[in-house]
């Protein structure tokens, strides 16, 4: 709290903070560079409330991002293009527009519009503005970009898999069963005797019920229970590597 100035805010870095960022030459999109340093620095500029303060934090950040190989050149534009913004908590909402921008959209995934792609859209769109059907449109076939999915969408999917277990829950035998009921299918496994279809385990200690996922002899990174058949008690195990032997 500043005397004259009044309430003052900062950017809190941690000591053990390295401050290293998305080097520059990763094998990213490469409109992701810019978005991160763009994305650092807007934040600092709507938590620093002291413009000295401000510039002295974004030498020290523009420090950081030239360790991580990003151009000083490029910095430096992003870092007077966010000075030039409000300072505001709340990035306002253009207004959205009910219309696609492109009759035709080309979606591309996993990078950018290449040279070659767009050379190609642009062919298309000279030729189809000289038809009847598409003059004076200025362009039918616009690029869009689809986001792959990342690491956290694909341990996301897991995650959700091995929680709902499907539509049916219990642990079966990996030798499925053909239609007619009679054979079964695959090589025999040691294991599928072992396998119980109850879609709930009771605990012989606590008499907690848990309920089990769909799985077989061939799921990983599976809990097992073996409960004795003399005493009723149980051993409860885990293992990454399937019980089909």
């Amino acid at each position: 709290f500043h005397q004259h100035d009044g309430l003052q805010t900062d950017v809190n870095i941690k000591s053990t903070d390295a401050r290293v960022y998305l080097h520059f030459s990763s094998f990213h999109p490469r409109h992701t560079f810019p978005s991160v340093v763009y994305s650092q620095c807007t934040r600092y500029h709507r938590i620093i409330s002291c413009p000295i303060k401000l510039l002295r934090r974004f030498a020290e950040l523009k420090l950081c991002f030239t360790r991580s190989g990003y151009p000083a050149k490029m910095i430096d534009g992003i870092m007077e293009d966010v000075l030039s913004r409000k300072r505001s908590l709340t990035s306002p909402v253009p207004p959205q527009e009910d219309k696609t921008p492109f009759p035709v959209m080309w979606v591309q995934t996993f990078d950018a519009a290449t040279p070659q792609l767009k050379k190609l859209v642009k062919d298309d769109n000279r030729s189809l503005q000289s038809s009847p059907a598409w003059k004076g449109t200025d362009k039918i076939i616009g690029i869009v970009n689809r986001r792959p999915q990342n690491l956290g969408d694909l341990i996301l999917q897991r995650k959700r898999s091995a929680l709902n277990g499907g539509s049916i829950s219990g642990t079966f035998p990996c030798t499925k069963i053909n239609e007619k009921g009679k054979r079964k299918i695959g090589r025999p496994c040691a294991s599928c005797n072992l396998m119980s279809s109850m879609q709930v385990i009771h605990s012989s200690s606590s008499g907690v019920k848990y309920p089990i996922p769909s799985a077989d002899c061939k799921s990983r990174n599976i809990i097992y229970v073996a409960t004795y058949q003399l005493c009723s008690k149980q051993y409860t195990g885990q293992s990454s590597n399937q019980l089909r032997t």
